[in-house]
């Protein structure tokens, strides 16, 4: 852990006074690359969590196994295990990550690819929840048909699989016990690099063009796996977060947020910029890394900003919550004092907030985070209790910011850019006006420290 020991008394002398309990807890892992360890984070039937990474290690060749992580709702760990399969790397099931479902009686259903003396091999893995390896099955990928679980819907498990013999692409229930077929229906000769399945039982295929013409096929099936719609969107506006609003509306947020009609056509879209208020023109790159429908109709949209000139390792991560009509509730970017890592790889929803797992890029550092259903953290509530009353206005700012502290102290104020780069520091007793005009738009930290007590807030401004 990196944080002081002065921080964690300050958590406990101000823990009684929040109304939303947040956690944080580093998982023990070391990798080389940790951005594309993690595979994914569920949230378990038990009200605790499940987190997949490919653990890769290095002797004469590197070996993939699956780990696998369980903590309880407090974010402590229950347990965690190892799983490999000899001399093999693990590769994830195909187009999408390796996923985790969770079955009704508590196991987990774990699939994906793995490579083996030259060889590609599908694999479908059962674990109980107490982490013993139940059930293994494997096929030799492209001699037969690679039949991997994708959904767990209504209790009942489905797969997609793609018959090696006619070409066409099939959507199927398992039985749960040794994956076998007991049902299938046919979707006709398509592709597609990502997938979604909806309570209804109506398939989404979408097929992404990663060559000019940039643009996203998407179509919609019936249960009965006749073609019911199919639409074109150009410049990849679909992309690969997708999810159901709670009336059913598809979702998608890659370039912009973007919600369907039934039909597939476009209901509403709101550019990303409008939603992060960084203007396009500004050095400022934006990533899409998540997208999370939430129980009260709206989404929480993951991501993180970086600049053109800087490494991934400076890039910081962003939530946004938006209504269900997509439009801005809260958002915050958070530094590397609130989080210590600079990616979100994935987010569930609990009752009191969201749970999300992150890397760093710098430290090779993989968490898991609780924040509140406002969006803030355990240091953000304890800030604003040591500092209750300052005041940053107006913001976003065009040529003059306003901080007030309502405080007869001292304080130091110094304003970093996204990068780190400390932009201006000056010493004032009270409150201050700074001038922004020098700044370009984008967004800035200030942090404001009292000179007597050495106690420390950040704020973010927007620059425009």
């Amino acid at each position: 852990m990196k944080w002081n020991f002065t921080f964690w008394i300050l958590v406990f002398c101000f823990q009684w006074g929040l109304t939303q309990v947040t956690w944080n807890t580093q998982i023990p892992y070391e990798s080389a690359d940790a951005l594309s360890s993690v595979k994914q984070l569920i949230k378990t039937n038990d009200d605790g969590f499940l987190v997949l990474i490919k653990k890769a290690t290095q002797d004469s060749m590197v070996i993939t196994k699956e780990y696998i992580l369980k903590y309880n709702s407090l974010g402590e760990l229950e347990w965690e295990r190892e799983y490999d399969f000899g001399e093999a790397v693990v590769y994830g099931d195909g187009a999408s990550p390796s996923r985790v479902l969770q079955l009704n009686n508590g196991d987990f259903i774990i699939p994906g690819i793995f490579k083996k003396d030259g060889a590609l091999n599908c694999y479908t893995h059962k674990v109980s929840n107490q982490s013993d390896s139940l059930f293994f099955t494997m096929s030799s990928f492209g001699t037969s048909n690679c039949i991997l679980p994708r959904f767990y819907i209504n209790f009942n498990l489905y797969a997609t699989y793609t018959d090696v013999n006619s070409g066409i692409t099939f959507l199927a229930t398992l039985d749960e016990d040794f994956f076998s077929i007991v049902d299938e229906v046919s979707l006709g000769e398509i592709a597609g690099s990502n997938s979604i399945l909806n309570e209804d039982l109506k398939f989404t295929l979408v097929r992404s063009s990663f060559s000019f013409p940039f643009q996203d096929t998407i179509r919609n099936f019936s249960p009965s796996g006749n073609l019911m719609y199919e639409e074109i969107y150009e410049d990849k506006e679909i992309g690969i977060h997708l999810g159901f609003s709670q009336q059913g509306n598809l979702t998608a947020y890659e370039n912009a947020l973007i919600q369907l009609n039934e039909d597939l056509t476009q209901k509403w879209k709101v550019e990303k910029e409008d939603l992060l208020f960084v203007p396009t023109n500004t050095s400022l790159i934006q990533t899409s890394t998540a997208l999370l429908p939430t129980s009260d109709n709206g989404f929480i949209l993951a991501g993180r900003f970086g600049s053109s000139s800087a490494p991934l390792s400076l890039e910081q991560i962003y939530l946004i919550k938006v209504d269900e009509f997509g439009q801005w509730e809260w958002g915050y970017v958070y530094d590397s004092f609130e989080m210590p890592f600079n990616h979100i790889a994935d987010i569930v929803e609990v009752s009191d907030g969201y749970v999300f797992v992150g890397t760093s890029e710098a430290t090779q550092e993989i968490w898991i985070v609780k924040i509140n259903k406002n969006g803030t953290t355990a240091i953000e509530n304890i800030q604003e209790q040591i500092f209750p009353s300052i005041q940053v206005f107006p913001n976003p700012v065009s040529d003059f910011v306003n901080i007030n502290t309502s405080t007869n102290a001292e304080f130091e104020i110094t304003v970093f850019s996204t990068v780190g780069k400390i932009m201006s520091s000056n010493i004032f007793y009270r409150n201050i006006e700074l001038d922004t005009n020098k700044l370009e738009e984008g967004i800035y930290f200030l942090k404001i420290t009292n000179k007597k007590s050495k106690e420390s807030i950040q704020k973010k401004i927007v620059v425009q």
